[in-house]
């Protein structure tokens, strides 16, 4: 079924207004909504632009961003119970601790799954819950990205994932406020992953298994506790000191920005200038500029120029050079790093 007569009532239009807008005659359009006739390749595309969606929206071969939230939420419902892949820390179990993270360093919602009863057994998507991922992560829902990622993409597991990758993205730079203390970094490489995996079985055998084999579970995870307490009582060190802190960055940002830049001067003049501005407004210590690139690091699908133009459209600053430089991109480029001239 396509969304002809959906998009007109959404815009309160009647018959008569299509037909004065479009030149398209009433009972023609009626046809098309009731798909009693099918419009030609080129009505399509003009109604599509009337409408500003993609035309396989507008055939209703593309999902809604209704549709696409409740897929989202699904997929988090689901990794709140263990989730249904096979492989343990599967997307979305994944999907569940990212958007837990999210929320709890970004705000104090309750979370979707607090939304429901506590015997809720159905998690339909409720006008509460779809609150919630429209306040959160509402400009990502309606973005330009993720309405040109559906024109291709059909697999709900693959609207997930993209989902899931945007939001570890985001989660990237709200975490550049939240440097890891020495004790911090001890934790992470010793037993970050390690305590992750037991907790899940620690959970998991006392839920499911017999008495044994959740006393066993129960002591491992102990054992692991004792082993952690022993070392925060021996660490001497506090916290990363303010310039210590500064430095590591400056550090990270010379590694992933400086080493590869000389390589683009003969290959691209143009892109190497822009290289330049961006290096110099670092070196004179732009570390929100730079604190912004770092986070874009994580982000594979966004390309490091795209990125700085960004953050200028954000804090308000001019990009007239930046889009010269994008006109020679191709579409693909464009699509990809979500940049619309």
């Amino acid at each position: 079924m396509n969304r002809l007569k959906e998009l007109r009532n959404q815009r309160k239009l009647t018959l008569d207004d299509i037909e004065a807008k479009t030149g398209i005659k009433r009972g023609t359009y009626s046809n098309y909504e009731n798909n009693k006739t099918e419009p030609k390749l080129a009505t399509w595309q003009k109604l599509a632009d009337f409408f500003e969606v993609p035309v396989t929206y507008l055939q209703g071969l593309t999902y809604s961003r209704d549709e696409i939230i409740e897929i989202v939420n699904y997929t988090y419902i689901d990794g709140a119970f263990g989730g249904t892949s096979l492989i343990p820390g599967g997307i979305d179990e994944e999907l569940y601790d990212v958007v837990n993270e999210f929320i709890a360093l970004t705000s104090d919602d309750k979370l979707p799954l607090e939304l429901y009863k506590k015997d809720e057994k159905n998690f339909n998507l409720t006008d509460k819950v779809k609150e919630f991922w429209m306040h959160n992560f509402g400009k990502l829902f309606n973005s330009n990205a993720l309405s040109s990622f559906i024109k291709s993409q059909e697999s709900e597991d693959d609207i997930a994932e993209f989902f899931l990758g945007s939001v570890k993205s985001m989660l990237s730079i709200v975490r550049q406020k939240y440097y890891l203390t020495k004790f911090g970094e001890l934790y992470q490489s010793k037993y970050s992953t390690c305590e992750k995996d037991l907790h899940k079985k620690f959970i998991d055998k006392i839920k499911y298994l017999d008495l044994n084999s959740a006393r066993e579970a129960v002591n491992q995870y102990l054992d692991l506790i004792e082993k952690i307490k022993a070392d925060v009582e021996n660490y001497k060190t506090d916290s990363l000191a303010k310039n210590d802190k500064e430095k590591y960055i400056n550090e990270y940002f010379s590694q992933h920005f400086y080493s590869d830049w000389g390589n683009v001067y003969d290959e691209d003049p143009e892109r190497y200038e822009i290289g330049v501005k961006i290096a110099e407004r670092v070196d004179k210590g732009d570390t929100k500029l730079r604190d912004f690139l770092i986070a874009n690091d994580n982000n594979d699908n966004k390309d490091f120029i795209a990125a700085y133009r960004d953050y200028k459209k954000e804090n308000g600053e001019e990009t007239n050079k930046l889009d010269h430089y994008f006109k020679n991109e191709s579409k693909e480029y464009l699509e990809r790093n979500d940049i619309h001239l």
